[in-house]
């Protein structure tokens, strides 16, 4: 007995895309010059934002991948020790 059917490496490319597309929408607006003044208001800093979508986009490979081994993710973690220093 199988609960769920068995995904085919097509259809979990286009949910992990679907997966990373916060993490695009955010880096087009922090990367647009036009769109630069709201992240200055907010005291953001650029250099953080790559590492959350760094992180980011590894969970999301990690959790939306078709053939994930144990060791993926160190790929999400190495960089969130970056964080753990800062917060």
């Amino acid at each position: 007995f199988i609960p769920f059917p068995e995904p085919t490496p097509g259809l979990v490319a286009i949910i992990l895309l679907f997966g990373l597309v916060p993490t695009m929408i955010y880096a087009w607006k922090v990367g647009t010059p036009s769109l630069k003044r709201w992240w200055q208001l907010n005291s953001f800093i650029p250099a953080m934002f790559f590492v959350h979508g760094v992180v980011f986009s590894s969970f999301s490979a990690f959790m939306l991948g078709f053939h994930v081994h144990e060791k993926a993710i160190m790929t999400a973690i190495i960089p969130l020790t970056l964080l753990a220093t800062t917060s």
